[in-house]
C-alpha cells in the first residue's frame, strides 16, 4: 500500500507537483482527515 498523499505535503511545492489525477484522492484524504478531527474536538482544533 502507498503512502497517504496528505503525509507527503510538506510545502506548496509539493501540491504544486501532483497531478491533476492525485487531486481527488488528496481531497479525500483531507475531508477524512477533517471530519476525524472536527469529530474529536467539537468543531475546535
Amino acid at each position: 500500500m502507498t503512502q497517504p498523499l496528505l503525509e507527503q505535503i510538506q510545502n506548496p511545492e509539493d501540491l504544486r507537483n501532483l497531478s491533476e489525477l492525485q487531486l481527488p484522492q488528496l481531497a479525500d484524504e483531507l475531508r477524512e482527515f477533517l471530519v476525524e478531527t472536527l469529530s474529536r474536538t467539537g468543531g475546535h482544533f
